[in-house]
């Protein structure tokens, strides 16, 4: 089964449950837990949504216990962990999720466990998540990965890619699913294969191709699910990157590339595409380097520029998008193909409507008409 469909299904199969038949599976998974993390010292765990496993119950157990809990908050594209003493700490976060308000961070490398959501697996340990990639990182990292779910969330077997990393156990209502240290290692060492086997530029990509970000101005606005929906349709849906061969327009600047965006976005585009040289001794095939390089991108073609019609007034356009690329190695150079998949949370019709309502007020203002309407708001 591949991990857009196993994420449907084990999600449609735990918005079956009822409240009180969830609230005592979690309870019962609470007390499973309990057992495994009595003897650790530090443990990382996920504070939980309305339609998750409850962690409540666990995290005050171990709070009692005088085990050192901590707990994640998003920064940015990234996980972060911060020790928490009450639960009455945590306030509302990225995409409705509680986080800790205090700033006490902790290293993923000092938690004995790390207990992680999950919205589908498979009796391999194989865990799909919201589709975000914000525990990747994590499980790679981790001593000992467990993973919560309700039994109904077990899908048929999961198609992964050599890079996902397979939880220690799954614990559930009913069996606890365990799995052999050795496939947890599998992906460290395919990654130092890859390191040490020479690879073309296309192939070197591969395992990394999407980047996935989220307006944050919606953050808040959104319920969890259109959220995850939104990550599910950028992930799977969007189109991949265009062929160098395709006639594409050509960029070596960040400058000039953002302006061909900022005018798709303008437009309201769902897909462009175009070529970016990056010269050999700039190059970074990471996938930490193409984030960093899309989300630059992006940032450049929303900047305020002083027309209308741009800056901020696009900021608030954008829902949601993906990029994918392919790379192709030129005699002094990198030719990486982008293209950007983007979701609109509104219609064109709904933004001319709120344009000419927003005309209208400050017409009514009666300002001489050299100032601007940025000046007038």
């Amino acid at each position: 089964m591949d991990k857009k469909t196993a994420r449907k299904t084990g999600r449609e199969s735990r918005s079956f449950l009822h409240e009180e038949e969830a609230r005592k599976k979690s309870s019962v998974i609470a007390e499973k837990l309990k057992t495994i993390v009595q003897d650790c010292g530090t443990v990382c765990c996920y504070v939980s949504l309305p339609d998750e496993v409850r962690t409540d119950e666990l995290i005050a157990w171990m709070l009692e216990k005088g085990i050192r809990v901590t707990v994640p908050k998003t920064v940015g594209g990234t996980l972060e962990f911060h020790e928490i003493f009450s639960l009455e700490e945590l306030v509302p976060g990225a995409f409705g999720v509680r986080e800790p308000a205090a700033e006490r961070p902790v290293g993923i490398g000092e938690c004995d466990m790390v207990i992680v959501p999950v919205c589908a697996f498979d009796e391999h340990c194989a865990r799909v998540g919201y589709g975000r990639g914000y525990y990747d990182s994590v499980l790679a990292g981790a001593k000992h990965a467990v993973g919560i779910a309700y039994e109904v969330q077990k899908t048929d077997i999961i198609e992964t890619d050599p890079w996902d990393v397979p939880l220690d156990e799954i614990v559930t209502e009913g069996n606890m699913s365990g799995v052999r240290r050795f496939s947890r290692i599998l992906p460290l060492i395919l990654a130092l294969v890859f390191s040490v086997v020479p690879v073309s530029a296309e192939q070197a990509e591969e395992p990394d191709t999407d980047v996935f970000e989220v307006n944050e101005l919606y953050i808040g606005e959104l319920s969890e699910e259109q959220l995850s929906e939104a990550a599910e349709n950028g992930h799977a849906d969007g189109e991949k990157a265009a062929s160098i061969s395709g006639g594409l327009p050509e960029y070596d600047t960040v400058k000039d590339a953002s302006a061909m965006m900022r005018q798709r976005l303008k437009e309201r585009a769902d897909t462009f595409s175009f070529v970016y040289h990056i010269s050999k001794d700039s190059y970074d095939s990471s996938a930490e380097a193409f984030r960093t390089l899309t989300r630059t991108l992006w940032d450049e073609a929303l900047e305020h520029t002083g027309v209308p019609d741009e800056g901020d007034y696009l900021k608030w356009q954008w829902g949601s998008w993906n990029a994918s690329r392919k790379t192709e190695e030129e005699a002094d150079s990198y030719a990486v193909a982008i293209t950007y998949n983007v979701t609109y949370f509104t219609t064109a019709e709904q933004e001319a409507e709120t344009d000419a309502a927003i005309e209208s007020i400050l017409d009514s203002f009666a300002l001489p008409e050299y100032i601007t309407d940025h000046d007038r708001i």
